[in-house]
């Protein structure tokens, strides 16, 4: 009931009790009248809506597309999302008004259309809009939320109808047009990509003539060239063997803070698919390791286009963040909390169904209104997760707890985290991981590779010696190692920005700002040249570069290995 009923039942209930006391019948009978009439459309708002929640159905296209089929969602660009609610045959009685809402998670930005409608009268409810992903991951729609009320007012109803959709959105790459295969990609068996490197082998051309050593084979001996040298020379032939270019993906939880979109981990995925989708389509073979703050997962190189798709898919897999842990719950994080679950939970965060008993303490209001909506939370997740009653008990008084259960709450349902947490401070697991992932790569390479690793080194450049042991095993096993992080913001035109701020602003704090942020971009610039050379100092290579730009340089790096040749000074 709404308040207008409410008010409206009060007045009848007093009009017919004042009526039968002194004994005015008319208006006895009228406010009974109207109480009668009140309970007659509260039966009828009853049996529509539960024969509408009962029968409706909902469909979701995406693209034209069925979500049984599974369509491909990508990220930063646009779909169309199709959803119509059907409930068979409406009832005959006066449909007042409902307003759907869809669940949109919040890796998904509206770029055209509403989520939200208001009808008056239909036998069917339709969404039409159009969404962006924001990163690549997990696009989950829980269902729709639907809010009835009668033509009058007086009756309200809200409920959560589910359907479960749970789609991959895939990463966006560029890919580089200035290197294009030069063999032919169709064949019944594979070739090679256009950078081949060249060594010994069973091959038909001749790559060398070299002095025989103890243990080659006779067979290989060059008796005509050994007579006129007067020594034994034994021919090499060559065998072409494919470039292989393996991925190391950085995951740990400082690079999963920020906005979707704008988070470290998503400019590493736009950069390795970039790479990946390239190095394919010039026919070298490509291997993907990520790792996190728990393991490292390694994937075997493959060629062709399934391995692009398969890289891509590890890619959106990866991107889902398993391990972010609320540690602390503010005022306002409660309350958004809060929010959330009644509109996603409205039966269990009800009233009359999630009751809180009557206490004297806490006293202050604010306090009082903090506990009993923990109160109710904690026996929302209690029903949700089937806590025992210890553990409902722990999660009114424990931030910790009732944080996990809240954000596992939130990643079930395609929500972000709950509050913006300090970005965490860098650890030796950073570090010890990458180590690991070098010399894994290391002991599992065949030939000549290039290692690609996709981390913020300016963010870990105090960890990095460690690393570098790794970089100088593989850079001694005849393997290129490239540290590629993502270029922000172009520094060199940042701080002619701040200089043009300088000289045309005239107001102390602009120019207190303005110094300041100069000092920022000065440090930057500073800790990129030491950290270029640290890694140069055993071998590697380190680049500030965009997806274009990384795509162009992993090219003429497996071009120098084709060559045999070394390279010269990277700059970003």
């Amino acid at each position: 009931m709404t308040l207008r009923c409410r008010l409206l039942i009060i007045v009848a209930s007093l009009s017919a009790t004042v009526g039968v006391l002194r004994q005015q019948y008319v208006l006895a009978v009228v406010g009974l009248s109207l109480v009668i009439w009140i309970c007659a459309l509260w039966l009828l708002f009853r049996l529509r809506n539960g024969w509408m929640f009962a029968n409706i159905k909902l469909d979701r296209h995406v693209e034209d597309q069925h979500v049984d089929r599974q369509p491909v969602l990508w990220a930063t660009r646009e779909f169309q999302i199709k959803l119509t609610a059907t409930a068979g045959m409406w009832p005959p009685i006066s449909l007042g008004t409902i307003r759907i809402r869809d669940w949109t998670p919040d890796v998904l930005a509206i770029t055209e259309g509403s989520t939200e409608e208001v009808y008056t009268s239909a036998k069917s409810l339709a969404l039409s809009y159009r969404v962006k992903p924001l990163s690549a991951g997990r696009v989950v729609f829980s269902g729709v939320h639907l809010s009835m009320q009668d033509s009058l007012g007086l009756f309200a109803a809200e409920r959560f109808v589910e359907s479960d959709c749970s789609l991959r959105c895939l990463p966006a790459y560029a890919s580089s047009d200035s290197m294009q295969p030069t063999v032919k990609r169709l064949n019944s068996l594979p070739q090679h990509g256009i950078h081949r490197l060249k060594r010994a082998g069973v091959g038909s051309e001749l790559l060398e003539l070299r002095e025989y050593q103890p243990g080659d084979p006779p067979k290989a001996i060059a008796w005509k060239v050994s007579a006129r040298r007067e020594q034994l020379m034994i021919r090499q032939y060559e065998a072409e063997v494919p470039v292989r270019v393996t991925m190391f993906v950085d995951g740990h939880p400082p690079l999963r803070s920020g906005r979707l979109g704008h988070r470290p981990i998503d400019r590493f995925n736009e950069l390795a698919a970039s790479i990946a989708a390239t190095a394919l389509r010039a026919g070298d073979a490509v291997g993907l390791v990520r790792m996190d703050k728990a393991a490292v997962y390694a994937s075997q190189a493959g060629f062709g286009d399934r391995r692009l798709h398969q890289v891509l898919r590890e890619l959106a897999d990866f991107s889902i963040d398993h391990s972010r842990v609320i540690r602390a719950i503010t005022p306002s994080g409660l309350e958004r909390l809060k929010s959330i679950c009644e509109y996603r939970f409205p039966q269990l965060m009800d009233e009359r169904v999630n009751q809180t008993k009557f206490q004297f303490f806490p006293i202050t209001p604010w306090k009082r209104n903090a506990y009993f909506t923990r109160r109710k939370l904690a026996n929302l997740f209690g029903v949700l997760y089937e806590l025992s009653p210890i553990e409902v008990c722990r999660l009114v008084t424990q931030d910790s707890l009732l944080g996990h259960y809240a954000d596992r709450m939130l990643s079930d349902n395609g929500h972000s985290a709950l509050v913006a947490n300090a970005m965490p401070a860098p650890s030796e697991a950073w570090s010890q991981n990458i180590a690991k992932a070098i010399t894994g790569a290391v002991a599992r390479a065949r030939d000549n590779e290039i290692f690609v690793i996709l981390t913020d080194i300016v963010r870990f450049h105090a960890q990095l010696p460690k690393v570098l042991e790794a970089v100088k095993v593989a850079v001694g096993r005849h393997h290129r190692v490239l540290f590629v992080t993502p270029e922000h913001a172009s520094v060199s035109s940042g701080l002619d920005s701040v200089d043009a701020q300088l000289v045309a602003s005239s107001k102390p704090d602009d120019i207190e700002a303005a110094i300041f942020a100069n000092a920022e971009k000065l440090a930057a610039v500073e800790v990129q040249d030491q950290v270029r050379r640290q890694i140069r100092s055993v071998g590697g290579y380190a680049v500030f570069a965009n997806p274009e730009n990384a795509a162009g340089i992993v090219l003429e790096q497996a071009q120098m290995v084709a060559g045999g040749r070394v390279a010269v000074e990277m700059q970003s």
